[in-house]
This record gives C-alpha cells, sequence and structure tokens, in this order.
C-alpha cells in the first residue's frame, strides 16, 4: 500500500509514504544467526516452526483517518499447536466462517514502549488474504488504543520516523542524510494552528524524538500526538513566512531544541531529550 498526506497550507496530496510495514519472521526465529536459522527452524512467508514454537503471520491493521485509509502491520503471532495446524487445513480454503483464535503477538512494533507480549484474537478468511489480528478490548497498550480509535497524522509520522522510513520516502536515495542537517524547503515539519492560522510567529524549534516541530512558544496547548491544534505542513511555507527562520535557525541534532525571544533575535540550543516511554 501506498499513502498520501494533504498538506495544511498548499493543500497538495502527497503520495508515496508507506501505510504497511512486514516482518519475515518472528522476532525470536529472525534472532537466530542466519546461517543456523534454517537448521533449526521451518519457515515460509506465512508458516514457521522453531522447535515446539509455532506461529502464523497475519495482518494487524491501524485506521488512519486523515488518510481515510489504515496502516498494516504485517506481523507474526505465536499459537498453539492446534490453531496452527487448522490454519494449514484452511491454507488453500475459505476459513472466514470459523471461530476467532487465540494467539500472542511475536514481533515488538517500533514506536511503541513494547508489543511484546500481547495476546491477539485471531481471525481467519478467504485463501487470497492473511488473517485478520486484533488485540483485546481490554488491552490499554497504545497499539490497542490506536487500533480502536486510529491514529492521528502526527503520530503517524512518529511511526514513519521510528521505522526509519520517513526520510526514505521523502527524500529518495538520500537514506544516509545526516541527522543534524538543517531542513530543506521540501522537508516536512510539524506546526500549530496559532502559527499555521493564527500567523503567530515560530519561537521555539524542536527535534525532540526526530521530528522537526516549529510552535508559537504559547503553553495553552499540550503539543502531544493527539493534539488537535497540531499540522503537518512543508518547511517552505513557514520561511516563505518568516524568512528569519532560514537565516538564524540553527542546525539542530536529534534530541535537541532552539527558542528565541524575538522574532529575528538569537536562537538558544539547548539539550531536550524525548522522554515519553
Amino acid at each position: 500500500m501506498s499513502g498520501h498526506f494533504v498538506c495544511a497550507t498548499c493543500g497538495q496530496s502527497h503520495d508515496g509514504l508507506p501505510t504497511d510495514w512486514g516482518y519475515k519472521l518472528p522476532d525470536d526465529v529472525w534472532a537466530i544467526p542466519a546461517p543456523r536459522r534454517e537448521e533449526v527452524a521451518r519457515f515460509t512467508d506465512d508458516l514457521c516452526q522453531y522447535g515446539d514454537r509455532y506461529f502464523i503471520r497475519g495482518l494487524l491493521l491501524v485506521p488512519l483517518p486523515d488518510m481515510g485509509s489504515d496502516f498494516g502491520w504485517g506481523v507474526w503471532a505465536e499459537v498453539d499447536a492446534a490453531v496452527f495446524q487448522r490454519y494449514v487445513e484452511f491454507y488453500d480454503a475459505d476459513g472466514s466462517s470459523e471461530p476467532l483464535y487465540s494467539g500472542m503477538m511475536a514481533n515488538s512494533l517500533p514506536g511503541y514502549v513494547s508489543s511484546l507480549p500481547a495476546p491477539i484474537d485471531i481471525r481467519f478468511l478467504d485463501a487470497t488474504q492473511r488473517p485478520l489480528f486484533s488485540l483485546s478490548e481490554r488491552d490499554r497498550s497504545t497499539l490497542a488504543i490506536e487500533q480502536r480509535t486510529g491514529m492521528s497524522s502526527v503520530r503517524y509520522h512518529q511511526i514513519l520516523d521510528a521505522l526509519q522510513a520517513y526520510e526514505a520516502a521523502s527524500h529518495p536515495g538520500q537514506q544516509e542524510e545526516r541527522e543534524d542537517a538543517a531542513p530543506d524547503r521540501s522537508t516536512l515539519c510539524i506546526s500549530c494552528t496559532h502559527v499555521v492560522d493564527g500567523g503567530d510567529s515560530v519561537m521555539v524549534v524542536s527535534r525532540s524524538g526526530g521530528d522537526w516541530v516549529l510552535l508559537c512558544g504559547h503553553t495553552d496547548h499540550s503539543h502531544d500526538e493527539d493534539d488537535e491544534t497540531l499540522r503537518i505542513l512543508h518547511w517552505r511555507h513557514l520561511v516563505d513566512r518568516d524568512p528569519s527562520l532560514k537565516d538564524m535557525i540553527p542546525a539542530l541534532e536529534v534530541d535537541y531544541s532552539a527558542e528565541r525571544t524575538v522574532v529575528g533575535g538569537e536562537w538558544r540550543k539547548f539539550f531536550d531529550p524525548d522522554t515519553d516511554d
């Protein structure tokens, strides 16, 4: 799948940002050194047996309401031998009438504190589709909540950054781009409605956690990932409005921020690590 987003300022739709991410094997199997892996485990693209442990591959969907689509995690679940055998029986048939089966997540997902171990429900589908995985309604983890309610555009870009896919999608062929380089005009950044809609000046720039975040400095919005006052837009829209950003903005390393007290004034840089779990 390939997704798109709409810039909050220019209104243009941009294609090419990934909306799925898959794992070739369960984490415990992938951790086995490659020369030995095929000696101790048997696996295909959809099935894996490692000793007396059994795994099947499925799809865990997280809604992206702003894009009208889903982010699909292609992950593995560890299941009992009986569930594994039942899935094999329906591998080339329609298993959508089967009851829900139980399993445990077998991959840790970047961008989440911990997705292991997490009980999941498994829904078999027809022969053309992998099973659907769903986290329990009682699960209060971030992943479970986002699967039920969806993730915001800001959160989506945090996931892309965690996957080290964000820069690759925004700057093809420049995967090794320096993290402390100043943004160019096409760089995507996060700002607030005070700046984007209200015309306030940018007084705080942050790379806490990796993203470029440019804010007004007001304290009446939280800047959390679900904050509705946040917007995604191109760096050029802010620079065109305030040329002093281009001349004065420091090249910030990840987990540093900078602030100024007046437009055109000197930037004060400080260490600002992302402490969110």
